[in-house]
């Protein structure tokens, strides 16, 4: 099969994946990065107003002190070469602070940076954002990219070599929340706590439940780069949002369920067009909503258990008042 014809197969598939998750009225977030979506994606990250840049800042303000038990641990048994798995990588600007951090650190060993992503369009910004970073340092810089639904797969699969490299350590990053968009945290924590070995660390990024910052989410899901953001998986069937004197099919808003949990939902306010599919007729009515995205925050009791039951121990953690949290842990 050619290029092209593989191509026209996946966005089959692609779309037959779309109109049954329509059919459930809910969306799971991967969709929305797919295509298009990566470019939009990046354009929104960028933006003051990203409710993730606070976790960047946290990165650039306190990687050091975060990864103290890292750089003591390197110290103490120097690798081969440092491996950054960056799970979900986005356009690689997170990562970026790290891969910065290791060169700075340790000038005398490499490094590799992993782009694992569903997205080829993501995994393609993340590989140019720290190539363009990194091209004087290139010989100590390689940069590999790994396609990979993570919520479906198991993680060993992608990451075997890096896993079976004695001589090398592999800091782990899961940033941006992810964990409070996926089905089963639980579950995917597992996973990648079964890709860890003894000497290997986690960067894990979140959102802490608190209640003050869940009203102000109100206003940043209606800014103009999120709602193009989030309206990617409903392109294909040629449902628009309202955006300025363009009449679309309906609004693109949080539904606020408690201070832990955030439904970004697309309400029709016009009836929606025709999905065609299998010889029916899928339509949405005025009223009607399908949920574009789920934001879970988390209490820290709560994140506590579920990280000793994923068999993950916490050795250092780092919070902003907004709620934005990273903690370094390993596999117990």
């Amino acid at each position: 099969m050619g290029k092209r014809q593989t191509q026209a197969a996946q966005r089959q598939r692609r779309r037959a994946e779309l109109i049954y998750y329509l059919r459930q009225r809910n969306i799971p977030i991967k969709y929305q990065y797919l295509g298009i979506g990566a470019r939009r994606f990046d354009r929104l990250s960028r933006s003051p107003r990203y409710i993730a840049q606070s976790e960047l800042g946290l990165l650039k303000e306190q990687t050091g002190e975060l990864l103290t038990e890292v750089k003591q641990s390197v110290l103490r048994s120097p690798p081969k070469a440092i491996n950054i798995i960056d799970i979900g990588c986005g356009n690689g600007e997170k990562a970026a602070v790290l891969i910065r951090w290791a060169l700075d650190v340790f000038p005398d060993i490499s490094v590799r940076y992993v782009a694992l992503d569903i997205s080829a369009g993501m995994r393609k910004i993340a590989k140019q954002t720290v190539t363009d970073k990194f091209n004087r340092k290139a010989s100590r810089v390689e940069v590999i990219s790994k396609t990979i639904d993570f919520e479906e797969e198991n993680l060993l699969r992608p990451l075997w070599r890096f896993r079976q490299d004695e001589q090398a350590l592999n800091l782990f990053l899961f940033l941006g929340n992810t964990l409070g968009n996926v089905r089963d945290p639980r579950g995917l924590l597992v996973k990648i706590a079964m890709a860890m070995r003894a000497r290997d660390w986690l960067l894990l990024g979140l959102e802490l439940g608190i209640s003050h910052v869940s009203r102000a989410l109100l206003e940043v899901y209606s800014d103009p780069l999120h709602v193009e953001f989030l309206s990617t998986a409903l392109r294909p069937f040629n449902i628009k949002p309202e955006a300025g004197k363009g009449r679309g099919h309906g609004l693109i808003r949080p539904e606020i369920n408690s201070d832990e949990n955030i439904e970004i939902r697309f309400k029709f306010t016009h009836p929606s067009p025709a999905i065609r599919a299998n010889g029916e007729e899928l339509r949405f009515n005025v009223g009607e909503y399908i949920v574009l995205a789920e934001s879970r925050r988390f209490q820290t009791p709560e994140l506590c258990s579920l990280l000793s039951k994923s068999r993950l121990t916490v050795a250092r953690k780092a919070q902003k008042e907004s709620g934005s949290a990273v903690y370094l842990c390993r596999s117990s």
